[in-house]
């Protein structure tokens, strides 16, 4: 009986375990027309390209491609972690994504089995 317990046991934690959700990107569905325009538009840039005093940093961002289970035929992807970037700079007002740099993480990074995350910094461009 014991030993029964203690495998129902984990055969419970194993499937809340894989029910767990990775962290993903903003639902596009959610957003507003605006918002999808602006995105849209946003340049992402893998680098320094634009003088310092012409810009003002606005927000840290991160966007993320992640595989939740081992069963799961999700593909991880840059684009998608990229794309991610974008959505999150256009819900702050950003026009562009400077200093990108990706990371491929394995198992634990935000419950994800697999993972490409992306980072940078949200800017808007000051008008002349």
């Amino acid at each position: 009986m014991r030993k029964c317990k203690m495998i129902l046991s984990i055969m419970i934690l194993s499937i809340l375990a894989l029910s767990i959700s990775c962290v993903t990107n903003p639902d596009i569905r959610q957003l507003s027309p605006e918002t999808r325009a602006r995105a849209g538009k946003i340049m992402v840039y893998k680098g320094f390209s634009i003088p310092e005093d012409k810009y003002q940093v606005i927000g840290y961002i991160e966007g993320i491609s992640c595989k939740g289970t081992y069963y799961s035929n999700k593909v991880v992807n840059e684009q998608e972690a990229i794309n991610g970037l974008r959505i999150k700079a256009a819900q702050l007002g950003a026009d562009a994504v400077i200093n990108v740099v990706c990371q491929y993480k394995g198992w634990g990074f935000s419950n994800c089995v697999q993972s490409i995350l992306c980072v940078g910094d949200a800017i808007r461009i000051k008008k002349e």
